[in-house]
């Protein structure tokens, strides 16, 4: 890290007599570096005048000091430095982190919809990260042992020495379960906002992620996987619609946060499963459920909302449609061979096998 010559912030004349005399504040703002040399700058202020003062305050790739310079990446290292930071009657004194972008490696599966949740948080906030497929069919042994006792996917591996994905280091966080991936990356990457500021906002994001899986994905899998009627999908989707932003393309705004992010990756397979009358109902019920919720007026808000969150980027970069769409007839195909051979005397009346599920 390259500084500019260190000042005497009592003599810097760009100081006003009351700034000079203000309390100085001491906080631990955060700098990341990535490999591209660019960086990222922020922290929470706080500071004594006449009553309490608090500001958020972030920069990227700039000079928000006016002190600070363009880092000099190299190995992975932490210095402390200082740094002045000037306000209306207030003087910041900060100590500065300095730290290398981490390495993060996502282990997803392309049919998975937990697993697009967590590239898509991480496409939105430009992070850089390597995307490891596993097999669902055949996991290997390493991944149980090394990276998730729970043998599914999305995991990540954070931070730590530079390693192949298939030998993760020791000193690397393992983490799974899609939910908290994404709200980790979403405070890993806080200048890309993908969690509301608020803690009303923030309770309401977490209240729909958690409608979404206790609610949508339930009614979606019995009526795909297990040939259930379709209504209760079609009410569950109704509830969606009538939450959804009306003054806003997203619930964060005109960007995607942890509340759309969610759901994206459902919405469109609910909606490929269904144009394409992939499931295990009756021939002709996937269509016309489609017909309904993706072309007819009564779900006009969530079919914008839908068309607006898959033409984001992140999201084409992250979904595999022809992958998918094979997978999807050869997993219903195989169900509705399976459901057409009567069970033996014995198995009668027996509960099918459960469809696989990962998180």
């Amino acid at each position: 890290m390259v500084l500019h010559p260190a000042m005497s912030p009592r003599s810097d004349p760009r100081l006003t007599k009351d700034s000079r005399q203000a309390p100085a504040c001491q906080i631990s703002p955060i700098l990341k570096v990535d490999k591209n040399r660019n960086f990222r700058i922020w922290g929470v202020c706080q500071a004594a005048t006449k009553g309490r003062w608090k500001q958020g305050w972030s920069a990227s790739g700039g000079n928000p000091s006016g002190y600070i310079c363009k880092p000099n990446y190299g190995p992975a290292t932490r210095l402390s430095l200082s740094i002045w930071i000037t306000a209306p009657r207030l003087l910041l004194s900060l100590p500065l982190t300095t730290m290398s972008e981490e390495p993060l490696v996502i282990y997803t599966a392309k049919i998975c919809p937990f697993s697009q949740r967590v590239r898509i948080a991480l496409e939105e906030a430009g992070a850089t990260y390597t995307n490891y497929e596993i097999d669902l069919n055949h996991k290997p042994d390493w991944y149980v042992t090394k990276v998730n006792p729970a043998s599914k996917v999305p995991a990540i591996a954070y931070g730590g020495p530079a390693a192949s994905p298939d030998s993760p280091s020791d000193q690397s966080i393992k983490l799974a379960e899609s939910a908290v991936l994404v709200e980790l990356v979403a405070d890993l990457y806080p200048e890309a906002k993908l969690m509301p500021s608020s803690p009303i906002e923030r309770a309401q994001a977490r209240f729909f992620v958690e409608f979404v899986g206790c609610k949508l994905l339930p009614a979606f899998f019995a009526f795909v996987f297990k040939g259930a009627v379709g209504d209760p999908l079609k009410n569950v989707l109704d509830t969606i619609q009538q939450r959804l932003p009306r003054n806003s393309v997203f619930f964060g705004g005109e960007k995607p946060n942890i509340a759309d992010i969610s759901i994206a990756p459902f919405l469109a397979r609910i909606r490929l499963q269904l144009k394409h009358d992939l499931g295990v109902f009756p021939e002709g019920e996937g269509l016309k459920l489609y017909e309904e919720v993706f072309e007819g007026e009564q779900f006009r808000i969530l079919r914008e909302y839908t068309n607006a969150l898959l033409a984001r980027e992140s999201f084409k970069k992250t979904f595999d449609e022809v992958g998918l769409l094979a997978k999807y007839k050869e997993r219903i195909g195989h169900i509705r061979r399976a459901k057409s051979v009567s069970p033996p005397p014995s198995q009668a009346g027996s509960t099918p096998p459960a469809i696989p599920t990962v998180s």
